[in-house]
């Protein structure tokens, strides 16, 4: 089953306002109207789009902070909050009492549908907050999944309508659309035995379109939109792509991707070996592929953003301390694995920046690691001196 142990308080920063000393209480100086508040615990943490606002999930509570004044450099985040200078207040504390469990993660949306924040709960509860004014959010929206909840992320804008991706130890990706006016279940995908423990969505723009397509044989630079895809990771080590079907209106299994060294089809799985779920479920070979994607639990998973060549990329990383990258080609080609980053403890977390160029890792001993592709393919340390096999 996929665990819900919660990440470490943030030493640094309790260390920062201790001046050092154990003995020190870290909230000593800190008046009740200082308007800070510091968490025992931290489960996750997001930044908006700007850079400017940072949320922190909390066992019990969503902390929302503004981090740099506009126009400024966000600097040292840890040490603005723990001094509460102006670029660094405590701007809400959100909590709802139909989370009775700890939360899990949180998540930004694109600031084009609106200034909110999602959070999910080990009791099964989702949650959106939206902002109602510049420093108060509203509870917007609430739902209850199956199964303890263990990764939530908004869907991107381009696909034209706002969308909301749920994991949960059941095993089941549950897919909620505002199509009609408010949000609503519309998808369930049995992703994983065991329990689902990361997900990420697609690039939205079509990697194909870049090198072919309408928008580029008419000399317009108006790249199309990709099919909705996801890819998701679980505890049964396997990693999986899945594509949804505008015309049937169903969430199909796309692939899982092989370890070794192999290179796996879209999908070779016989019909007669796919079984459908209600309600707009995902179609899904039975059993997992014959060799799974990790040796290990995989952790994360992260879907890199398109950066103006017609390929996709995803990076996932395990409990072993394997972070994989994964290429295809062009789409409809097979999937394969690029390049393999090697760690001594656990990869807990995988981001890309924002134009795709760079990938962060976030592992056991509560390190932080920034990989950088190079001119001739292979990746790159570039926070420290240390080089990857490929």
């Amino acid at each position: 089953m996929v665990s819900m142990s919660t990440l470490p308080a943030d030493a640094r920063l309790r260390n920062f306002i201790s001046n050092g000393d154990p003995d020190t209480d870290p909230f000593q100086g800190h008046s009740a109207e200082s308007n800070i508040e510091i968490p025992e615990e931290i489960c996750d943490l997001a930044v908006d789009y700007y850079g400017k606002r940072l949320a922190v999930a909390t066992p019990s509570a969503v902390l929302v902070y503004q981090i740099a004044a506009a126009g400024s450099a966000s600097g040292d985040i840890l040490s603005k909050i723990a001094t509460g200078t102006d670029d660094a207040t405590l701007l809400a504390r959100l909590e709802s009492p139909d989370i009775a469990g700890p939360l899990q993660q949180i998540g930004w949306c694109d600031p084009s549908q609106g200034s909110m924040i999602v959070a999910c709960g080990q009791c099964g509860s989702v949650v959106v907050y939206r902002e109602t004014s510049p420093r108060g959010f509203s509870l917007a929206w609430k739902e209850k999944i199956e199964g303890a909840a263990t990764s939530v992320q908004f869907g991107p804008k381009e696909f034209g309508m706002l969308s909301i991706a749920v994991g949960s130890t059941s095993g089941l990706v549950t897919i909620f659309d505002n199509s009609g006016g408010s949000l609503a279940r519309t998808g369930v995908l049995k992703a994983h035995l065991n329990g689902v423990s990361s997900l990420s969505w697609s690039t939205p723009i079509s990697p194909a379109t870049l090198a072919s397509g309408p928008a580029v044989q008419s000399g317009y630079l108006m790249p199309a939109n990709a099919p909705r895809r996801l890819v998701t990771a679980g505890s049964d080590c396997n990693v999986k792509v899945w594509r949804y079907h505008s015309e049937d209106k169903k969430w199909v299994e796309e692939c899982a991707l092989p370890g070794g060294d192999g290179i796996v089809a879209e999908d070779t799985t016989p019909a007669e070996h796919r079984g459908p779920l209600p309600d707009g479920g995902a179609e899904r070979p039975e059993g997992p592929p014959a060799l799974p994607s990790h040796d290990a639990c995989v952790r994360a998973v992260a879907w890199r953003p398109n950066v103006g060549i017609p390929s996709n990329f995803l990076a996932s990383g395990a409990e072993d301390g394997s972070c994989k990258i994964w290429v295809q080609e062009m789409e409809g080609q097979p999937w394969r694995k690029a390049s393999e980053i090697r760690h001594d403890t656990p990869v807990y977390r995988a981001h890309w920046s924002v134009t795709g160029l760079c990938l962060c890792l976030s592992i056991g001993d509560e390190a932080v690691c920034i990989y950088k592709q190079s001119a001739s393919g292979e990746w790159l340390r570039v926070d420290g001196t240390q080089s990857i096999e490929d």
